[in-house]
């Protein structure tokens, strides 16, 4: 960024902790406590949240079958030895990746309730990653050994079966109080 102008605004930290707890204050004083009794009572718990709106479950539901595609497609196209076979793949694989990982974050928020949300998203994010990532090119590598390189495609239409099948069942589930 050289040659350009950088404009950044800081404040000192004692003033933004004041302005902070003037805003909460204030928020207390004119009936926050009250305003979201009124929004249950109206049924927000049990209404569409963004993440039960349409958007985030949808685009996750079509790159989980995106991906259930490519897997079934994976071994033929490495098999085939065709440099613009294997670019489709790649580029139907890296798609499908972007619609299953663009909205994750957002829509697994509003699976868990408030107070246990970033420990459930952790521990389903990590878990997940530590499947996919370590067990997965284990289980690859295991399967192509024998020869027939379509195997290892089953894996990736598995994970997109057990990411649709978790979509489809948890995706009307109101988020409940903890």
């Amino acid at each position: 960024l050289r040659g350009q102008p950088l404009l950044h605004l800081k404040a000192p930290r004692a003033v933004l902790d004041q302005r902070i707890q003037e805003r909460v204050d204030r928020m207390w004083r004119e009936g926050l406590v009250d305003e979201v009794r009124a929004l249950v009572q109206v049924g927000l718990r049990e209404g569409r949240t963004a993440s039960r709106a349409l958007g985030y479950a949808q685009v996750l539901i079509v790159g989980a079958v995106l991906t259930v595609l490519t897997g079934l497609v994976f071994g033929p196209v490495l098999g085939e030895g065709s440099l613009l076979a294997l670019f489709g793949l790649l580029s139907l694989a890296m798609f499908a990746l972007g619609l299953v990982y663009g909205p994750l974050g957002a829509w697994m928020a509003g699976v868990f309730p408030v107070t246990v949300r970033y420990t459930g998203i952790s521990l389903a994010f990590n878990g997940g990653g530590v499947i996919g990532g370590a067990l997965a090119p284990i289980g690859a590598q295991w399967l192509s050994a024998g020869g027939d390189i379509a195997l290892t495609g089953l894996i990736l239409s598995a994970a997109g079966v057990v990411t649709f099948l978790g979509l489809v069942l948890i995706r009307n589930k109101p988020v409940r109080a903890a």
